[in-house]
């Protein structure tokens, strides 16, 4: 019994270190992904002129063709 015990904090140290360096892992590439607000922003922007853009086109050429 004294072994098994041993043997499960074994398994359960090893388990916690894999998990400290996955944890270390996923911040690193979570910063290293992480987008600026400003790029964001301005990415969010263009959307919304390209949507924009879209519509204007689509309405005059509904106006075109009804004349």
């Amino acid at each position: 019994m004294h072994n098994q015990m041993r043997t499960h904090e074994i398994r359960i140290d090893l388990l916690q270190k894999e998990n400290d360096s996955l944890k270390f892992s996923l911040e690193k590439l979570l910063i290293s992904n992480k987008p600026s607000i400003v790029t964001e922003e301005r990415h969010e922007q263009s959307k919304q002129e390209q949507s924009s853009s879209h519509v204007n086109e689509t309405v005059t050429s509904v106006n075109y063709e009804l004349f």
